[in-house]
Order: C-alpha cells, then structure tokens, then sequence
C-alpha cells in the first residue's frame, strides 16, 4: 500500500534527503578529512565523526545545497572553532583559499545567501531531482544512493 504524505510531510522528506546528499557530497569532496587548517584529521566514512558545516546559515535558501557553502570539519573544530569564533573562522576560510572560497566567491556567497527565496514543492522536487543525478555521477557516494 502506497503511503500518502501530506504536502508539509512530502516537503520535510525533500528537503531532509537533499541536506544528506550536501552533506555526503561535501565530505566526500574533502576527502573525508578535516579541512580546517590546522587540524586536517581523516575522519574517513565514521557516522557522525566529520560534520558538513554551513558557512552561510543552511536556513538561507538560496545557498543551503550549493557546495561551495559547505566545509567538512571534525566535531571539535564544527563546535569550537566555526561556531563559537565564527568571524575568526570565515577569516581563516578565505585567507587559506579553503575550496577556493576567495574574498570575491566569499562575497558572492553572502550576496545570494541574502536573497529572500521560497521554494515550492515542484520546484524542491526539480532540484532534488537534480541533486540525485549529481549524486549518482559522484560516484553514488558509499552506497548510500539506495535510501536517498
């Protein structure tokens, strides 16, 4: 029997199966490793060890699934370094060229992480459609294709 989610429902599984395929394609992207400077631990494939961070807020549309505003770090740095020093943090992101985030890409990225964007269900679905076939051509990153 086929299970009929509601509207709000359909959109919370969208958006929850796009934050997982970010979030495995930004660790994968950084090779599975710290990517703060002065840590750069391999954390390797370890539920929960490498965190995906979100330079802009991932509650900004507009730039919540782009790549280039995520960074793989390890626990302590996630909550240590980008959360409690987060202007220190962006400093150390662009002056190391962290990704590529140069100060122009840097102001790029704020400048569409502060458009106001809402996205319809139709449009999620485009976008997660999207996102899957990126996904796939990834390299259906550790099998995890199959529950997404």
């Amino acid at each position: 029997m086929v299970k009929i989610l509601s509207p709000r429902a359909e959109r919370k599984k969208i958006i929850k199966a796009m934050d997982t395929m970010w979030s495995l394609r930004v660790r994968s992207r950084d090779g599975w490793q710290c990517q703060h400077p002065h840590c750069r631990r391999f954390l390797g494939h370890e539920r929960g060890r490498l965190h995906a961070h979100h330079i802009f807020s991932r509650a900004k549309q507009t730039t919540r699934w782009d790549l280039i505003n995520g960074i793989s770090l390890c626990g302590g740095c996630h909550k240590f370094k980008a959360h409690q020093y987060p202007d220190d943090f962006r400093d150390i992101i662009i002056d190391n060229e962290i990704n590529g985030l140069t100060e122009k890409k840097y102001k790029a990225l704020r400048t569409s992480s502060d458009m106001l964007w809402s996205l319809s269900l139709p449009d999620l679905w485009l976008l997660h459609s999207n996102f899957r076939q990126a996904f796939k051509r990834d390299g259906n990153i550790k099998g995890s294709m199959e529950r997404l």
